[in-house]
């Protein structure tokens, strides 16, 4: 994988289709909206492969981690989708390879059962649903904020704060996610193509402080025309999920939240003026409660605050099949003197 590209100066590389990929035409550009909460709203539905209305489709990548130069782990990730209650998901590492089948009559395990670890988080987050669910920035206070990068005019959706952070970037006039930044972390997604309608970058690089970087590359993405139902059908020896957590987007679980405690911004960080996005890997219980917090992230003056919080916090159960099943997500809290 290239891995030119510094995390602290992210370059916007040229909107393409490449001939690996199955993808439609490149995107045409076209006027974005003035206001930043309709931007996110926007971009929320044209990035990442969700929603009800796409045909069923394949992905392939490859992932690696890296730290100082050297390849930590690598895998890779592959997805068959047919609806919310159909697809399958098989995702490898050095050590490890799992695959989950979700169906209509529950979701089903093959192979190790931890499959919600950080890295598979981050792809099928980066992938799936990279932007927040329009509803959670509906009452929030963004501005629009222009960047030239080259000959390149970035704009992007920010708080109004100082810094402006952390920021969701696009560029050519087109509402396809480039640049995810804040001070510990910043994701870039480069190549990118128009699927059903949907914008992915074909190479995804995330870079968090303390953390080895992690770069995806898609090299298949693939409507299915044919789908055979067997497909889909788990093995003889895969098990019932039952207690291992069914990894979800943080997309689709942010508007399920129905209770807990604010998050309350720490005194002293207030008082330094920090500011900064805690991010969470946690599991969401069949009853709604929050279980197994771990911070992936963030600033250090701020974790404590917004586990506090999160631990209090309830959502309606996730079904699958009909059945309620835990859910490892990940959760961002965001600690803005602007909000």
């Amino acid at each position: 994988m290239n891995r030119s590209i510094a995390p602290a100066a992210v370059l916007l590389l040229a909107l393409s289709a490449p001939a690996s990929l199955v993808a439609q035409n490149a995107p045409a550009a076209q006027p974005l909206p003035k206001d930043p909460v309709a931007l996110l709203q926007l971009a929320s539905q044209v990035n990442g492969l969700h929603g009800d209305d796409l045909q069923p489709w394949h992905l392939h990548a490859t992932w690696q981690t890296v730290e100082k130069g050297n390849v930590q782990d690598e895998g890779t990730y592959e997805e068959w989708w047919a609806s919310q209650n159909k697809y399958k998901i098989n995702y490898t590492a050095k050590n490890y390879q799992e695959t989950l089948y979700v169906t209509d009559h529950g979701a089903f395990l093959r192979g190790d059962t931890d499959m919600a670890n950080v890295v598979f988080s981050d792809i099928v987050e980066m992938v799936d649903q990279p932007l927040p669910d329009p509803k959670s920035v509906d009452n929030q206070k963004w501005k629009i904020v222009n960047h030239r990068q080259g000959n390149v005019i970035v704009t992007c959706a920010a708080p109004k704060a100082s810094p402006p952070l952390p920021q969701y970037c696009f560029a050519d006039q087109l509402p396809a996610l480039r640049i995810f930044t804040e001070p510990w972390e910043s994701t870039a997604w480069n190549s990118v193509v128009l699927f059903q309608g949907r914008y992915l970058g074909e190479t995804i690089r995330i870079a968090r402080t303390g953390l080895p970087e992690v770069d995806i590359k898609i090299d298949q993405l693939e409507t299915l025309n044919q789908l055979a139902d067997s497909d889909f059908v788990p093995p003889a020896n895969a098990v019932p999920a039952g207690d291992h957590p069914v990894f979800i987007p943080a997309g689709r679980i942010s508007g399920m939240r129905t209770s807990g405690q604010p998050v309350e911004y720490p005194a002293i960080a207030k008082a330094l003026h920090l500011q900064g996005t805690v991010l969470l890997l946690g599991t969401i219980l069949r009853d709604g409660s929050i279980s197994d917090l771990k911070v992936i992230s963030g600033p250090a003056m701020l974790q404590q605050a917004a586990v506090q919080a999160v631990r209090t916090w309830h959502y309606r159960p996730y079904v699958i099949g009909g059945q309620a099943v835990e859910v490892k997500t990940q959760i961002r809290v965001i600690f803005s003197l602007g909000l």
